[in-house]
């Protein structure tokens, strides 16, 4: 899931839900060639293998937990107000305004 959200932050709506999509599914995938890796130490000379429907409903899932969840990853760690809504930096703010009191710039000049 952090994976998802890391990969999705900030990006454009698109973006965010095909990285996302990519996302789960190379999670999925992951873990099916994990599964059989680990059960071939664990158990060797057994006949397992990736079920292709089990792999595949995974694999579906993956897409429309992708195409859900992609738009609500991209917006992580956005200030509120909007989607290009930026948090003030105080120091930008300060900067201009004791700026401002000296004359270096012109009064009223925009803070952040």
């Amino acid at each position: 899931m952090a994976l998802a959200v890391v990969v999705a932050l900030r990006q454009p709506l698109r973006r965010a839900v095909v990285r996302t999509v990519i996302a789960f599914a190379t999670t999925v995938l992951a873990f099916f060639v994990g599964k059989d890796v680990v059960y071939g130490i664990e158990y060797p000379g057994m006949p397992y293998g990736v079920d292709p429907f089990s792999l595949g409903t995974w694999l579906v899932l993956a897409l429309m937990a992708g195409a859900a969840l992609g738009p609500v990853f991209r917006l992580v760690g956005r200030a509120t107000g909007g989607a290009g809504a930026r948090r003030p930096r105080w120091w930008a703010c300060w900067w201009v305004t004791s700026s401002a009191a000296t004359g270096s710039i012109p009064a009223g000049s925009r803070c952040c």
